[in-house]
């Protein structure tokens, strides 16, 4: 079979960039109406199961494919192609393995994981998760080896597949695992063997399996996106030709190819559990605090949120409204700049390993500044735009929108810090210093942790303490590891003028978006205004970076058609290009 064709560091970028946005959007249409499916109660059901199974699925999955990207890039940039084809069998076998102890972790230590974080109905949830773990971590042997052949066109695909298969199944599952609920009650007004004296009782009772069924419909659909992986390695294009010619050097053993996987793999997985860092201290410390707080104050918190609930439902209710809408519409920031952190990985390993210090520093300003264009102006976009955005989405749930809209706004400006730590994590590791995310990650989890204690336990703060942890804690990060970065990289990498056009068009966005707003909601409805306002921001966004001269000719010519474009904006004088730059600058006599 011939070899599929390799792609540039933008090129692949601007794949997983796309495939990333379908797989968003098509995430949106599976939370809402799943959130309308179970409300804010059941919500925190389900999200307790995802934040339960991330850290998990962040140890043993989501730092494996930049392990073995990084392996097969630095064999096959020596040369050593059938050392990278093998590889992908080592890690396979071996990611089998540790999927196969998170499988058992996650099952049957499920119940004692929801008794200790305050959600014991959660558990149900949890242990549909965990086939999981097992998909997930077969799937990332075979995608880290396409990405380490510069190849994200199986990635961007299986992302893909997953995102239609999990809002099929999840949706179904989910509703009808309700319906059957409800249907059983109406018969013998039992919920899956458990009394109910209403109907209103026995929805709630209902909730903890709804949830659970949609868990199992994410679950199954890693099941699907592995499967379509394996059959697209087994049948589809190789990324390395199957006889090649092989470098003089000795072929690496098994052993010793696994333990390069295992002393790469660890620092990096360590490192990727900082993108879910804060929910992870946020589920063992948000709910047990707004317990707290909600003792402390209820009447408080229910005077600022327009409510009308117990002590006893106010925690579980205002943790489903944080996890279900504010920290999914946060987490819509990072996934955009994840991409080019998994691109850039193989492309910075070559230029490191075969010491080009100049490509090396072309690269990372191109990620610098790519990050900076997309997390700006969506992470202030959403803070800007907080209230109208979850009246548009969840407009059904007025008490849950007035809870999480202040803490949303806080949280957009978070995630633009947030944007940042994965390309520059993945930066680091294609340097050889995985131990650098790490250490940054613990100190600023402390402080976010101090936060959560601190604040989320005054009823005066309660969510909003919760988000202003995020906050500090990942403005520390991106601090130290943007610093770090630059001293460790050897190069010269002028970031500060790599990400100025980009953060000043993405303030003009956010400003440009809420001021359109204020105004066209004298004309029309909040969500027409809303849908407006997000266009007329874009529209000032995309002329403040042409303006700015921060859109380069370089990323221009990645995308279909950009060649044409390129030339047209050259002409009018609106395009940048570092390369011609340093073409025509003057030489030294």
């Amino acid at each position: 079979m011939e070899r599929a064709a390799k792609q540039s560091f933008i090129q692949g970028a601007v794949i997983l960039t796309g495939s990333t946005l379908l797989v968003k959007a098509i995430g949106a249409l599976f939370k809402v109406p799943l959130m309308n499916i179970l409300g804010g109660t059941g919500m925190a059901y389900f999200m307790t199961a995802y934040e339960v199974f991330n850290p998990i699925y962040a140890l043993s999955v989501a730092g494996f494919p930049a392990a073995v990207s990084r392996l097969v890039s630095e064999y096959t940039a020596r040369g050593r192609q059938r050392d990278a084809r093998r590889t992908l069998k080592i890690a396979s076998a071996l990611f089998l393995a540790v999927g196969a102890v998170g499988f058992a972790l996650l099952y049957f230590g499920g119940k004692v994981f929801c008794r200790a974080v305050g959600n014991p109905d959660a558990a149900l949830a949890v242990q549909m998760l965990s086939p999981a773990l097992v998909f997930g971590c077969l799937s990332a042997a075979v995608r880290g080896y396409y990405q380490g052949c510069q190849n994200m066109v199986p990635t961007a695909i299986s992302q893909v597949v997953e995102a239609v298969a999990k809002l099929v199944l999840g949706i179904a599952l989910s509703y009808g695992t309700f319906v059957w609920a409800m249907e059983g009650y109406a018969r013998t007004g039992l919920v899956f063997g458990r009394a109910a004296a209403s109907a209103a009782q026995a929805k709630q009772l209902a909730l903890p399996y709804a949830a659970a069924g949609a868990v199992l419909g994410v679950a199954l659909s890693t099941g699907v996106s592995m499967l379509y992986l394996f059959c697209q390695h087994k049948f589809g294009r190789h990324a390395l030709p199957v006889k090649s010619a092989q470098s003089s050097a000795r072929p690496a053993s098994a052993r010793h190819i696994a333990r390069r996987l295992v002393q790469i793999a660890l620092p990096i997985c360590l490192g990727s559990f900082a993108t879910s860092l804060t929910s992870v201290i946020d589920l063992f410390s948000v709910m047990n605090a707004l317990e707290r707080a909600a003792g402390r104050g209820a009447d408080i918190i229910c005077a600022m949120y327009g409510l009308q609930m117990s002590a006893v439902d106010l925690p579980t209710f205002l943790y489903g409204c944080y996890t279900g809408m504010a920290t999914t519409l946060y987490n819509l920031v990072p996934a955009l700049t994840t991409t080019f952190g998994v691109s850039a990985l193989p492309a910075v390993t070559a230029a490191y390993v075969g010491g080009d210090r100049r490509q090396l520093a072309q690269n990372a300003q191109s990620v610098f500044r790519v990050s900076a264009m997309m997390a700006v102006p969506a992470g202030l976009g959403i803070a800007a735009m907080a209230r109208p955005i979850l009246h548009l989405l969840y407009g059904g749930r007025q008490q849950e929108i007035a809870a999480v809209a202040p803490t949303l706004t806080v949280l957009g400006a978070a995630a633009v810090l947030l944007a940042f730590t994965t390309p520059v994590y993945s930066m680091l590791q294609a340097i050889g210093r995985a131990d650098l995310p790490l250490k940054l990650m613990v100190v600023g989890g402390a402080i976010k942790l101090a936060c959560n204690l601190v604040l989320v336990r005054d009823p005066r703060y309660n969510l909003l303490g919760a988000s202003f942890g995020t906050l500090c804690c990942y403005l520390f990060i991106v601090i130290g590891a943007v610093a770090l970065f630059l001293r460790q990289v050897g190069a010269p990498v002028h970031f500060w003028r790599a990400v100025l056009g980009p953060a000043f068009s993405g303030l003009i966005c956010a400003v440009s978006a809420r001021t359109a707003y204020s105004l066209l909601c004298h004309v029309f409805v909040s969500n027409i205004s809303c849908v407006l306002g997000i266009a007329v921001g874009c529209g000032c966004y995309l002329l403040a970076l042409l303006g700015t001269g921060s859109v380069q000719e370089e990323d221009l010519l990645a995308l279909p058609g950009g060649q044409k474009l390129a030339a047209k904006l050259h002409r009018w004088g609106l395009l940048g290009s570092a390369s011609k730059r340093a073409a025509h600058r003057p030489k030294a006599v």
